[in-house]
């Protein structure tokens, strides 16, 4: 998806995104009264915005959100949640095998596609290899 998209898809879902300064977090996301809001840094690049709202907007679709109280498992599972969201929509599975096939093999290449950073494209591969084996296995989802 591309910023504009995922700006959409927001909208669309009545989720609020603000720009702010913002200190310790790179993005942060609440909801609030059944609403969720979602707070990117004025700082941000392109593409960490990109990545960025997706990554919130993930806490805001699985409905993953938590606190300071939350136990460090129970965080991990949801921030797991929130990334895997982001993957399927700004890397999706289908799309990255096409563009392997085509030759983009570099994870530069497949950043420059995708619009997103070398280390998202390292971590969504990761994430599709353990979730579905081998990314160009025909099998696999």
């Amino acid at each position: 998806m591309t910023r504009n998209e995922l700006f959409d898809f927001a909208k669309q879902k009545g989720h609020q995104v603000i720009f702010t300064e913002l200190q310790a977090n790179d993005a942060i996301s609440i909801e609030l009264h059944g609403l969720c809001y979602i707070a990117l840094s004025t700082e941000d690049s392109e593409i960490e915005e990109l990545e960025n709202l997706a990554h919130e907007l993930g806490h805001c679709e699985y409905a993953g959100f938590y606190s300071i109280l939350t136990p460090m498992n129970t965080r991990e599972r949801i921030e797991y949640r929130a990334k895997k969201w982001q993957y399927h929509k700004l890397i999706p599975l289908g799309q990255l095998r096409q563009a392997i096939r085509n030759g983009l093999t570099a994870p530069w290449e497949l950043a420059d596609y995708f619009n997103v950073s070398e280390d998202t494209v390292f971590k969504a591969c990761e994430y599709y290899t353990n979730a579905c084996g081998a990314i160009l296995d025909s099998e696999a989802m």
